[in-house]
C-alpha cells in the first residue's frame, strides 16, 4: 500500500532569481570600476597576492604593469567629459582584449590602469605585453565623429626582482612608468 495515500501535501515554491541577480550586481559594483567594468584596485591587489603565492610555489615570474593614457586631460578639455569617458571605456576594453584570461586589468584612477600578468616565463613575456599595449593604444579611437589617437606610458615591475609583495610591485611599476 501507498504510505502517502489519502494525505494532502502542501509546499511553497519561491523564486530567488531576482534577489540573486541583485546580489551579484552589488558584488560586481564593489569589485569593479563602474565606468569601465574592469577590476578595481582591491581586486587587483588580491589577484597580485595570489599570483605572487603561485610564483613562489612554482618559481614563476609575475609582472605588474602600470599604464597611463598620455595627455588624457586634453581629451576631456577639448572634446568633453563624455568623450573622455568613451576613451576610457574603449582603452579598458583594448587592455582586456590584450591579456590572457587569468591576467587582471584594473583601473587605478582617472587615466591610470594596471595589469597583473601571472605565470610568465621570463622578462620577455612582460616586454611582449608592453609592446602589445603600446601598439593597441595607438590605434585610433572614434569618439563621436572625432577620430582620436592616443599614446600611453607604461611601467613594469617583476615579482622577486623588484619587490616581494603586491604594494611594492605596484609602487615600483608606477615609478618606472613616470621615468
Amino acid at each position: 500500500t501507498d504510505p502517502l495515500a489519502g494525505m494532502t501535501l502542501y509546499g511553497v515554491v519561491m523564486d530567488f532569481t531576482e534577489t540573486r541577480h541583485y546580489l551579484d550586481e552589488m558584488v560586481h559594483r564593489d569589485t569593479h570600476d563602474t565606468l569601465t567594468g574592469v577590476a578595481n584596485r582591491p581586486v587587483l591587489v588580491d589577484h597580485l597576492r595570489h599570483g605572487i603565492a603561485y610564483g613562489e610555489r612554482y618559481n614563476r615570474m609575475v609582472a605588474t604593469l602600470v599604464v597611463n593614457i598620455d595627455h588624457f586631460k586634453y581629451v576631456n578639455q577639448s572634446l568633453g567629459h563624455d568623450a573622455g569617458d568613451e576613451l576610457l571605456k574603449g582603452f579598458a576594453q583594448r587592455l582586456r582584449d590584450a591579456v590572457r584570461d587569468h591576467d587582471t586589468v584594473a583601473r587605478l584612477g582617472a587615466d591610470s590602469f594596471a595589469l597583473t600578468l601571472i605565470d610568465i616565463e621570463s622578462l620577455g613575456g612582460a616586454q611582449q605585453m608592453m609592446t602589445r599595449v603600446l601598439t593597441t593604444a595607438r590605434e585610433p579611437f572614434m569618439l563621436g565623429s572625432q577620430e582620436v589617437v592616443v599614446t600611453c606610458s607604461i611601467g613594469c615591475a617583476l615579482f622577486r626582482n623588484d619587490g616581494p609583495d603586491a604594494e611594492t610591485l605596484l609602487r615600483r611599476a608606477d615609478t618606472a612608468m613616470r621615468y
